[in-house]
């Protein structure tokens, strides 16, 4: 269980790093982000280090905890949440490619 968890933060902490990445592409050539809470992180603290902060204060609190504390309901969050931002990846990458 341990195991699976651990690799399961792994896979999070990356989608969220690409999540991070795909945003500052789509932004920097002129789309909005239109999560309300990321917006104003962006505006107040700039693109890069408001998407960094949002992902800080949101995801990793959560993956310590996940480590801390591993059972079948974490691990069913945190496949859940890897299923989420692999959409959201997924569909910052069509954005861009249109």
């Amino acid at each position: 269980m341990e195991t699976a968890i651990i690799i399961g933060v792994v896979i999070l902490v990356l989608l969220n790093i690409a999540d991070i990445m795909t945003t500052i592409e789509i932004l920097f050539h002129g789309g909005v982000e239109k999560n309300p809470f990321v917006d104003y992180a962006i505006k107040k603290m700039g693109t890069k280090t408001g998407l960094i902060a949002i992902k800080v204060v949101g995801i990793l609190p959560f993956c310590a905890i996940a480590i801390l504390k591993p059972g079948v309901i974490m691990l069913a969050m945190i496949i859940g949440f890897c299923l989420l931002y692999a959409g959201v990846v997924w569909h910052n990458l069509k954005q861009i490619k249109e």
